[in-house]
């Protein structure tokens, strides 16, 4: 069996290398966005075949945007923002101020260049620097929500960052205000205005999973923690409770670790903005300690799947020469990537962050050497998706943070 160095020394020069190819190959500066996987490993050709503008405005090869390497930008920036904060939090390294100015600038871009306020667009095509995909989804919403939140509690925001998160999170509340009606089956409006696929449910708890129930009143929270006006704190508590029940009623099956990352995402902000809640924090902490229960299983499942992964990863494809399939999400056609490699080593980070961010959850020593391990095995060189390199470094810093290396 392979051994892995594990000192505190290899894991720093591991998190390290993540962090320069992360803002090496899936940043660009034409945007101050982080984009979702490679084409190529040759330099300056890392991002060549994303979508055009004329695509884009097709809302081709969907209205999503899903599998051309353009649908996850505010994912991926609202986790890279998250783990700015611990890290600057853990070393005050001055670097972090103008990494946290980057990714912000692009998040608010994706939430205001399209001109619909509150609408949090996937990402930006490169070429033009603002043309978007129509269908965005709660899980965008609730990254860059928990992001952008987070980095308005963090010294890392200046006063004109922390008013453009003001404004963007006010927005966010009074979009999802007016989109998520009864009329619009409590769905968030694509950006044409008309009412998104199912992937954009927010509410109506017979026809949402429980990991998605708290995303709504997570909006509201999040716009009331920045702005302090008692409306947002209002339409909140019309949905706190039923949420934070529900979110303790996760399914029997197994669970992939994103969802339980955006649920931990959504209960940790609402446990920290409304601590005199007893009733409502004892049932959040009660989920996200069910949810890191679970997630356990993902560390162990991400460890097996390791064993069988080459060291070098392949690129992904050009979306455009893909075999497609017609996603259950009405419809849409999809280029069908044969490159998965990469999603056990994502898993391991994200159900990390899920097991960290449980306040009563005990991260056992077991749970992390498996973090530990999952870093020092990973060679970021040859890794053709961002998730890995972020989620990794995300929780790498959080077990800092919580002094639980």
């Amino acid at each position: 069996m392979d051994t892995f160095d594990l000192s505190p020394n290899h894991l720093r020069n591991q998190v390290d290398q993540a962090w320069d190819y992360v803002w090496k190959r899936f940043y660009l500066p034409s945007t101050n966005l982080i984009y979702d996987y490679i084409t190529s490993y040759e330099e300056g050709h890392y991002l060549d075949k994303l979508p055009t503008p004329e695509e884009i405005k097709r809302q081709y090869p969907n209205p999503c945007g899903w599998g051309t390497g353009m649908e996850d930008s505010s994912i991926n920036g609202g986790a890279m923002l998250s783990l700015v904060c611990d890290r600057f939090a853990v070393t005050g390294e001055k670097e972090m101020y103008a990494a946290a100015q980057k990714i912000y600038s692009g998040l608010y871009d994706c939430a205001t260049i399209h001109g619909m306020p509150g609408f949090v667009a996937r990402s930006l095509c490169p070429a033009d620097g603002k043309s978007a995909y129509n269908n965005s989804s709660r899980d965008q919403f609730t990254h860059f929500v928990h992001g952008f939140w987070k980095l308005w509690t963090s010294p890392l925001a200046d006063s004109k960052m922390k008013r453009g998160i003001e404004d963007c999170l006010a927005a966010v509340a009074h979009f999802v205000e007016k989109s998520v009606t009864p009329e619009n089956q409590y769905r968030l409006l694509m950006l044409n205005g008309t009412p998104a696929p199912e992937v954009c449910a927010m509410w109506d708890l017979n026809n949402i999973d429980p990991h998605e129930a708290a995303r709504l009143p997570m909006f509201y929270a999040a716009a009331f923690a920045v702005t302090g006006e008692s409306h947002f704190q209002k339409q909140c508590m019309k949905y706190y409770k039923p949420a934070a029940e529900a979110s303790c009623q996760l399914w029997t099956m197994p669970y992939s670790s994103y969802p339980l990352l955006q649920m931990a995402c959504s209960l940790e902000l609402l446990l920290t903005v409304f601590p005199q809640y007893d009733e409502c924090n004892a049932l959040c902490r009660r989920a996200l300690s069910d949810a890191a229960e679970r997630a356990q299983f993902n560390t162990l499942l991400a460890a097996r799947h390791f064993l069988s992964l080459p060291k070098e990863q392949p690129v992904f494809q050009d979306w455009r020469q893909c075999p497609t399939h017609k996603s259950r999400v009405a419809g849409y056609i999809v280029p069908k990537h044969e490159n998965f490699s990469n999603q056990a080593a994502r898993e391991a980070g994200e159900a990390a962050l899920v097991q960290l961010m449980a306040p009563d959850f005990h991260f056992s020593e077991l749970q992390r050497k498996l973090l530990k391990t999952a870093i020092a095995r990973c060679d970021f060189k040859y890794s053709p998706a961002a998730y890995a390199p972020i989620y990794l470094q995300a929780a790498y810093w959080q077990m800092l943070r919580k002094a639980m290396f």
